[in-house]
C-alpha cells in the first residue's frame, strides 16, 4: 500500500472522543497483534504522554485550567517530543506502532470543540508531526451518549467534565477532520468502526477491526 510518510515501519493511530472504547481496543491489538504477526516488533504508545517529559504535560493538560490556543500550543508541544523519541525510531527499524490518539485528535478537539478551526490546529501541528502522518487512523464512531455515560468515572478530568455542546461539536468535528486528514495525508488509510447505539461488544468491535486492519498490515508488509 502507499504509505502516509516515507519511512518504513507502520504508523497505526487509534482515535474517537472520550469513552469510544479506545483503551480497551488497543488492549485487544496488544493481546492478538504480536500472536497473529509473530515476526513483527509492535510498540504501543499514547498521546499525550510517553516519555518523562510528556507526562508531564499530560498531567497539565487533563487537569489545569487554560485558554483553548494554550492547550492547543502544549498538545503540540508533547507531540514534538513524542514523534522523533518514541515513533519514528520504532519506524525507522521496521516496527509497527500504535497509538492511542494523535494530531488527528486535536484537530477534532481544539480545532472544532474548542472552536479554534481546523486549519490554525494544523498550522501549530504542522512543524511538531514533521511530516509523519499515521498511515493507519482507526475511528471508533460510537453514540455520544453511550461514550459520555462510560466517561462518567470516578476521577474524572476536565474534558470528561466538558458540556454536551463540546462534545457535540467534538464528535462531529471528527468526521470533519478525516475529511481534512484525506486533504493533507491522502495515503492514510481510515478505517471507521460505527456503533451508533453502543450495542457492539468489545469482541465484537475487535473483529470489526481486525477484518478491515489485518489486509491493510499484510498489504504492508507482505
Amino acid at each position: 500500500m502507499a504509505k502516509a510518510n516515507n519511512l518504513s515501519g507502520l504508523y497505526i493511530v487509534l482515535d474517537g472522543i472520550v469513552g469510544c472504547g479506545k483503551s480497551e481496543q488497543i488492549r485487544q491489538l496488544k493481546k492478538y497483534l504480536p500472536l497473529d504477526f509473530s515476526d513483527f516488533d509492535f510498540v504501543f504508545t499514547y498521546e499525550p504522554g510517553g516519555t518523562p517529559d510528556t507526562e508531564e504535560l499530560r498531567e497539565k493538560l487533563k487537569h489545569s485550567k487554560m485558554t483553548p490556543e494554550e492547550e492547543m500550543l502544549l498538545f503540540a508541544k508533547s507531540r514534538a517530543i513524542t514523534i522523533p523519541r518514541v515513533i519514528i525510531p520504532v519506524l525507522e527499524r521496521d516496527g509497527i506502532i500504535i497509538s492511542d490518539r494523535s494530531f488527528t485528535t486535536s484537530l477534532a478537539y481544539q480545532g472544532f470543540g474548542r472552536g479554534l478551526g481546523v486549519n490554525k490546529v494544523w498550522q501549530a501541528n504542522k512543524k511538531a508531526i514533521n511530516g509523519i502522518f499515521p498511515d493507519i487512523l482507526i475511528h471508533l464512531k460510537v453514540g455520544r451518549d453511550v461514550c459520555l455515560n462510560r466517561s462518567a468515572g470516578d476521577k474524572p478530568d476536565k474534558f470528561d467534565k466538558e458540556s454536551g455542546v463540546f462534545w457535540k461539536k467534538t464528535d462531529d468535528g471528527f468526521d470533519k477532520m478525516i475529511d481534512f486528514l484525506q486533504g493533507i495525508s491522502p495515503n492514510t488509510k481510515i478505517i471507521q468502526i460505527r456503533d451508533p447505539e453502543g450495542k457492539l461488544s468489545v469482541e465484537q468491535t475487535r473483529l470489526a477491526i481486525k477484518s478491515d486492519l489485518y489486509p491493510l498490515i499484510k498489504e504492508n508488509i507482505g
